[in-house]
């Protein structure tokens, strides 16, 4: 059967469509059910097909990958050829290059996106590139977590590192990632979505100056970064520790709590050792020797400060050519279509509060409807004013913005930054969320939106009234919105002042 496959994508390079190739090589190589014996004639065939389009590093990664003992004449051949063109001329002429060069380390990548950070990450790759600078994005690939699983949709060439569960312990993994960037050889290192590991990349990266990227409370809550635990009664309540500062309650936090996360965040904590000594001052280690550590609203920058040298709130930044300036013609006459964008049975999302609140709402007026991005199978709920349009991908979402009269982001834990609200303003809309984590830093209450209390059903059912009686005020609030976006949230705009000051020359590891 692979074999089958394996001629058909041939077959297709040879047609001359090699996109299509590419993504049936792809969907191979993540098979976890293939037979090891045909890795690593998969993989020379991919890096044939990669060289071929141009992705000369990823078509090196993919046959280097291939142990010694197991590379056929053929894959010899190819590795050579290709680290000849790679490094054709002078060595110091490439490394002397005037373009800086940036490796963007993410731990937990896939493609499409699981989750806001890794659209940060790809999104960061891709300006980053559009201002100047040499960039690859590395990350492992690991069946067996669901992890490293790219189609042919990203939009960024990546360089995987594939692994086997027998190889996935933390001194390999270190090697590995540390031989990526060694054969790159970056002025400087970004280190993105690790939940616990990141201390464990930093460490490995430690020669070079580093930036640590703090998506979500990353460090801060080894449980779920989101700073929440359950109560006990199926609901959530506030958390007041952060790992560096408390790590002894934090560790029994994880021990109490981890049946309730993901299988994912429980191997991934295993793997890391949370809780240990040894990892507790890795952490601090690595954050105080990091050149800087980002973070997405004030608040984490607070607990983060008193262990970092330099610690900044950095928004992450949105793709302008997703949001064209929006048209304003004024409030429709007909129903207001609220927004819900995000995963409604994700508890800490807040649906079920806005579902209490629409509900109450209903039994006074039906001027409203509420859009769900998500199958109508995944709800039980027949309400009349309930519409679901199904998960939307990144390129999709911004229709459904456009289309809707109000964003609502009723999260009942700490979002770091919220990219749905920002994502509201810049299609010129009002914003109703949760006054939670960095929410109040992105929506300026009663400019570009409201503010309600997380879990406050009758709260919600206030604001939702008001949005509409007062159709003006949220045209008003669309522009403020708008006008916000392109102050504090555009690509262009984060890089120009929060990247650039630091990615500067710097040939030369750190002594």
């Amino acid at each position: 059967m692979v074999a089958s496959l394996m001629k058909t994508a041939t077959s297709l390079a040879l047609d001359g469509d090699l996109l299509a190739a590419r993504e049936q090589l792809e969907a191979l190589l993540n098979d976890s059910s293939m037979e090891p014996s045909f890795l690593p004639r998969l993989q020379n065939h991919l890096a044939a097909v990669n060289a071929a389009l141009g992705h000369g590093d990823q078509a090196v990664a993919l046959l280097e990958a291939i142990p010694v003992s197991q590379r056929s004449s053929a894959v010899q051949q190819n590795l050579l050829c290709l680290q000849t063109r790679k490094n054709a001329g002078n060595p110091q002429e490439r490394l002397s290059s005037t373009r800086v060069r940036v490796a963007i380390v993410s731990f937990l990548f896939n493609w499409p996106s699981t989750g806001g950070g890794i659209v940060h990450t790809v999104e960061l790759t891709k300006f980053l590139r559009q201002a100047g600078y040499e960039v690859q994005l590395i990350h492992p690939v690991l069946p067996e977590w669901g992890i490293g699983q790219v189609d042919h949709t990203c939009p960024v060439d990546t360089i995987p590192l594939r692994f086997s569960i027998q190889d996935w312990t933390i001194p390999r993994i270190q090697q590995r990632f540390r031989e990526a960037v060694d054969r790159f050889a970056p002025d400087h290192v970004i280190i993105t979505d690790c939940w616990n590991f990141k201390p464990y990349l930093a460490h490995a990266l430690r020669d070079y100056s580093y930036l640590l990227r703090m998506q979500a409370f990353e460090g801060l809550c080894p449980l779920n970064n989101s700073r929440i635990r359950p109560d006990g009664s199926g609901g959530f309540r506030q958390c007041r520790y952060s790992q560096p500062a408390t790590p002894e309650a934090c560790h029994s936090c994880v021990i109490e709590n981890d049946r309730f996360s993901g299988a994912l965040h429980r191997a991934e904590r295993q793997l890391s050792e949370v809780g240990t000594p040894h990892y507790h001052q890795l952490l601090l280690t690595t954050v105080q020797e990091a050149t800087a550590v980002f973070v997405l609203n004030r608040s984490s920058q607070a607990l983060w400060e008193p262990y970092c040298r330099d610690v900044r709130v950095v928004t992450w930044g949105m793709d302008t050519a997703r949001f064209p300036e929006p048209e304003f013609s004024g409030p429709s006459d007909t129903k207001m279509r609220l927004l819900f964008a995000g995963l409604p049975q994700e508890p800490i999302k807040g649906f079920s509060v806005l579902l209490k609140a629409c509900r109450q709402l209903w039994q006074t007026r039906q001027d409203f409807e509420l859009l769900v991005t998500a199958n109508s199978d995944q709800l039980s709920s027949s309400d009349p004013f309930l519409k679901c349009i199904g998960w939307q991908s990144q390129e999709q979402l911004p229709h459904w913005y456009c289309q809707s009269d109000l964003v609502v982001v009723p999260a009942v834990g700490q979002d770091a930054l919220s990219r749905t609200a920002v994502e509201g303003m810049a299609s010129g809309k009002p914003v109703l969320g949760s006054r939670t984590g960095g929410m109040p830093e992105v929506i300026t209450d009663g400019l570009t939106g409201l503010l309600a209390e997380p879990g406050d059903v009758a709260d919600w059912v206030q604001k939702l009234n008001w949005f509409l009686d007062h159709p003006d005020e949220r045209q008003e609030m669309g522009r403020q919105g708008r006008k916000r976006f392109e102050r504090s949230f555009t690509w262009e705009r984060v890089i120009e002042e929060q990247y650039a000051p630091l990615l500067l020359p710097q040939k030369l590891k750190k002594s």
